[in-house]
Parts: structure tokens; C-alpha cells; sequence
């Protein structure tokens, strides 16, 4: 798999899944029990793991870059629990090898008693996702939809956009 990118670690790691952004940067996940990595292939094609906590669960499920390349989410799990995070590359990097023990994710959703399906980007800034979290009314700082009474039969997934510059939810059209 890693011979795709040229990283020279090819063949090191195993359980290794590569997420491209398609403007010359890669993530990369590397699954163990209980707690993945998270690294990306720099300039001269190596595996960096990344060297300080990031607000994302023990598994991470999938990466999906922005159009732009710049910014990309991790959906992961944790205890049964779902994250969507949101990274920029730049930070990333700039905090890579520095003394800091955690990167805070750039923008976050808790999606505790939801989940977040279907997550894909629309544009540049803003993502849509299915949930039956109430995004109508959202909680800034527990970074939850509210929790809808009776939730079974009556729960109803609804379709959201997530502006990432304004950190506005609405409904899809």
C-alpha cells in the first residue's frame, strides 16, 4: 500500500490504510487494538507518526480530505462512542516535533446517542452528514445536537450541512 505513495517505511507497518488528498498530501492510519496511529508522508516520501494527542477516539474509521486539500475529517470510535474531527494539514505539520502534548481538533462534533452517516464534503467548507441528532439546536460548548425525547420509532434521520468556517449547522436541502 505504501508503495503508492514511495514512503520508504513500505513494508514496515502493517495494517496500514492511506487517505490521499489529491494535491500532495497523505494521511495514513495504522490499526492496532484499542488505539490507531495517525501519520502522514512527508516531502521526501517517509512516515511521520504523529507525536502528540489529537481529540479523535482509539479507531479511526475513515479520513476524508476537503476539495481544497487544506483541511480533512476523522470519524472515529471509542467505547461505542463516535467523533467527527476536523484537522487542517498546516497545523499538523507546524505542531509536528514541537513541544506540545495535544492538537485540538480545528472544528468537532460529539455525536453521543447519535451518529453521524453518510459524512461527505460539498465544497471546500462544508460537509453533510445523516444523524438523528437535532442540529437545530446545538450545544457549542459539549460540541452535541440536542438529545430528541422518545427517541425509537419516532426518531427520524435527518439530512445536515456543517459550515465549517461559521460552525452552523441546517438542514439539507
Amino acid at each position: 500500500m505504501l508503495g503508492a505513495c514511495g514512503c520508504r517505511e513500505a513494508g514496515v507497518y502493517r495494517n496500514i490504510r492511506e487517505y490521499p488528498s489529491g494535491y500532495g498530501e497523505t494521511m495514513v492510519v495504522i490499526a492496532r487494538p484499542w488505539n490507531d496511529i495517525l501519520a502522514f508522508v512527508d516531502g521526501d516520501s517517509n512516515l511521520v507518526p504523529i507525536d502528540f494527542s489529537l481529540d479523535c477516539l482509539g479507531i479511526i474509521t475513515d479520513i476524508q480530505w476537503s476539495p481544497t486539500g487544506d483541511t480533512f475529517v476523522i470519524d472515529s470510535y471509542g467505547e461505542g462512542d463516535q467523533n467527527i474531527d476536523v484537522y487542517r494539514i498546516g497545523d499538523l505539520k507546524a505542531a509536528q516535533g514541537g513541544a506540545i502534548q495535544a492538537l485540538p481538533a480545528w472544528r468537532r462534533l460529539d455525536t453521543y446517542l447519535h451518529t453521524a452517516e453518510s459524512l461527505h464534503w460539498v465544497n471546500g467548507h462544508t460537509v453533510q452528514f445523516d444523524s438523528t441528532g437535532n442540529y437545530d439546536h446545538f450545544d457549542a460548548a459539549t460540541r452535541r445536537a440536542e438529545y430528541m425525547d422518545g427517541m425509537s420509532e419516532r426518531t427520524f434521520v435527518q439530512s445536515w450541512m456543517w459550515d465549517m468556517d461559521a460552525d452552523t449547522f441546517r438542514h439539507a436541502d
